[in-house]
């Protein structure tokens, strides 16, 4: 019998197989093809069903269907050993931008300003506790600096206080999630700080459409200003390392990046060693649909893949380590394992804010597991101001297993999505349990057409 885990797509001269526990692909033609289509396995060339029951498309019974995905839960959802969680510190939730697409609005009813020197401290000894809960020495935790914009001018205090006490904790390593407009006021408070700083800044395409959507609030555009900024952490810090993010839509054609990727080049930032790039996907996962109509230039999810991967085939400066994000972020895994780039596997732990977990102390005094709602009470996983404290939430989202899921359990995508996001599918259907499904069947079958015609399935 065929297995349960498989996706076919038909074309005039080939049917072509996908494994959805394996991600092994398959494709097979003439009367091998007619005899799957009619499922007369037994009619199949023997060294193509040797070879199709070797790889288990081909299984004895059901038996043999369920022992593959206990075999894969097994090996794939359990950690070999904890890894380190991460921590977002906001610093603030005001910004001097007014973009588009930002989801700052989603049931933020109140703005909070920004933490005080005390929130800092809190902050620091809720650290150094979950340290000792979780085993993870505070030097190996990724912590990211976020807002709003945590380099408004406003937080050159709060910004030196935690870099001295990330240098007490003998923390290694710090993100800072900025917009760089306001760097230069802060250079003289980074140069103390004895570990690497990683800055993540964003582009959303050349200067035509970058300063259309990131916007300051009197209209004006960041595009030229934002590559000074990059120059100046280049020039004065010199372990510093950027990270560029190029948050896509609709508009961000070939024409653009190639525009963008000129620029890029041209200041030397292509080449520079200190620099990385890497594409995403602007998405909306609640209510909030960004300024005006922005909503209608997202990307549909099961085209963000070969969109992409159309900007990587027509561009040289762009290499394979650059794509990759999105909710069908598993397509990228296909398409590497089928171009022999690397070897991939499925996940069943969750999401990061599962595991190994993130922890989000936001203005207002509480924790959340997830950038996308912090300052949403019903989401809160703790307390910190004035002692640390996680509840019952948090538990919820530790002890989430996407294993547990019968509707999980009886689906053949259940090596793609995870489980889902749990805050789209408590969105949707009021539950974390009740999943919010996305479309990866029409993915994959974009995925494959597109490569079909690009000759990579010959």
């Amino acid at each position: 019998m065929k297995t349960k885990y498989i996706q076919s797509i038909q074309f005039k001269d080939k049917l072509v197989l996908i494994h959805l526990l394996t991600y092994e692909l398959k494709i097979l033609r003439n009367t091998d093809m007619e005899s799957w289509i009619r499922n007369e396995l037994s009619n199949i060339k023997e060294e193509v069903y040797n070879d199709l029951k070797r790889s288990y498309f081909i299984v004895e019974n059901e038996d043999v269907d369920k022992e593959l995905l206990r075999k894969a839960q097994k090996i794939f959802s359990l950690p070999y050993k904890p890894l380190p969680y991460s921590v977002c510190i906001y610093l603030t939730d005001l910004c001097d931008l007014q973009c588009t697409y930002c989801y700052s609005g989603y049931t933020r009813e109140m703005k909070k300003g920004k933490i005080t020197q005390g929130d800092v401290r809190d902050i620091f000894e809720a650290i150094k506790k979950l340290s000792k809960i979780t085993n993870i020495s505070p030097r190996d935790i990724n912590i990211a600096l976020i807002g709003g914009e945590p380099l408004l001018p406003q937080n050159v205090d709060i910004m030196q206080q935690i870099l001295h006490e990330s240098d007490k904790l003998d923390v290694k390593h710090l993100e800072i999630i900025s917009n760089l407009l306001n760097v230069a006021d802060f250079i003289d408070t980074f140069k103390t700080y004895g570990g690497r700083i990683t800055f993540k800044a964003t582009f959303n395409g050349n200067n035509d459409v970058h300063d259309s959507m990131r916007k300051k609030v009197d209209g004006s555009g960041t595009y030229f200003e934002t590559f000074k900024n990059i120059r100046i952490i280049l020039d004065e810090l010199p372990t510093a390392t950027i990270d560029i993010s190029i948050l896509i839509d609709k508009q961000s054609d070939n024409n653009v990046i190639k525009s963008l990727f000129k620029d890029f080049d041209n200041v030397g930032f292509l080449e520079n060693q200190r620099i990385n790039f890497k594409f995403g996907k602007i998405q909306f996962l609640g209510e909030y649909k960004g300024l005006g109509n922005y909503v209608d230039n997202v990307i549909p999810d099961e085209d963000y893949t070969v969109f992409l991967l159309d900007i990587y085939k027509n561009n040289q400066h762009i290499n394979r380590d650059m794509i990759g994000g999105g909710p069908l972020y598993k397509l990228f895994d296909l398409y590497d394992n089928w171009t022999g780039n690397k070897l991939v596997y499925p996940s069943f732990k969750g999401c990061d804010a599962v595991y190994p977990g993130r922890y989000c102390f936001y203005v207002d005094g509480f924790i959340y597991p997830c950038t996308d709602i912090v300052g949403i009470e019903k989401y809160r996983i703790g307390t910190y101001k004035d002692g640390f404290l996680l509840n019952n939430e948090f538990f919820r989202w530790h002890n989430f297993d996407v294993k547990a899921l019968t509707k999980c359990n009886s689906c053949r995508y259940v090596a793609f999505c995870n489980g889902g996001c749990l805050i789209s599918s408590d969105y949707y259907n009021g539950n974390f349990n009740d999943v919010h499904c996305e479309n990866i069947e029409k993915g994959i079958e974009k995925l494959v057409r597109y490569l079909d015609q690009e000759g990579m399935l010959e």
